[in-house]
């Protein structure tokens, strides 16, 4: 004969989600320029051009 015994642990319901994410898809098949932007400072630390971007599939 074999016994299993379950105990339901008070609190024990499902996790509450701290973060949202959410998915973005974008297709960059034309020139395009871009800027890297600290957002405290709002200081630009990158920027650039991309004239011929590489198709990627």
């Amino acid at each position: 004969a074999a016994v299993t015994a379950v105990v339901a642990a008070p609190g024990g319901g499902p996790p509450q989600h701290r973060h949202e994410s959410t998915v973005v898809r974008a297709a960059f098949d034309r020139p395009f320029g871009f800027l890297a932007v600290h957002r405290e400072s709002r200081l630009v630390l990158a920027a650039g051009w991309v004239t011929e971007p590489t198709v990627v599939s």
